[in-house]
């Protein structure tokens, strides 16, 4: 399966006149066959306008797997990004992200890649589920460019009470190091545990 979409309008004018518009087109693809799963996103983010002449477009290009295995199921995905303008925020790290990102008010912006991992094993009457990413960019739209690089792991236990109610629990533990101004180092670990409801 093929999919398209490109809104016409993502900042609140769309008048040919003005000109001041900023565009996101976006391509995806799904194969499924047998135990295997495929799902490929590639998508553009158009920033030059009247008022931001010269700004480079961001492009994302996401490739994600899963697999049915004798233990489980195995999920593998990668992302490449070229000239975003911001990444994600996360817990404890959200001061460094924003630092790192800034907006970028160059031409250009944040280029990197991501890799997940991870693997659902049922357990018992639940499913245990582990994950490990990694990710590493640098931001070329400052003064001085700057790299982060970042991985983070985690285990968790999902145990359905119902089929719409579920008790989940489990712990995480992250690094990110960048450089921006001078060798910052941030740790983290955090559990979490809680009751979800699908309605």
């Amino acid at each position: 399966q093929f999919y398209v979409q490109h809104p016409l309008e993502t900042n609140k004018t769309e008048r040919e006149d003005v000109g001041n518009r900023k565009r996101y087109t976006g391509f995806g693809a799904s194969f499924e066959t047998g135990a295997l799963n495929l799902y490929m996103v590639l998508d553009e983010l158009r920033f030059s306008n009247k008022d931001n002449p010269g700004i480079k477009n961001a492009h994302t290009f996401s490739l994600v797997s899963n697999m049915k295995v004798p233990f489980g199921k195995f999920y593998l995905s990668g992302q490449y990004m070229k000239d975003v303008r911001a990444i994600a925020f996360g817990p404890n790290f959200m001061q460094a992200d924003k630092n790192f990102s800034l907006n970028t008010k160059g031409h250009e912006g944040i280029t990197g890649f991501s890799i997940l991992t991870g693997v659902d094993i049922p357990l018992g009457q639940g499913t245990l589920k582990t994950g490990l990413n990694w990710f590493e960019g640098e931001n070329d739209g400052l003064a001085k460019a700057c790299d982060l690089r970042r991985w983070n792991t985690g285990i968790f236990y999902n145990y359905p009470l119902s089929k719409r109610t579920a008790l989940y629990g489990g712990v995480s533990h992250g690094e990110q190091t960048s450089d921006m101004d001078k060798e910052t180092k941030v740790k983290t670990t955090q559990g979490l545990m809680g009751l979800a409801h699908r309605f």
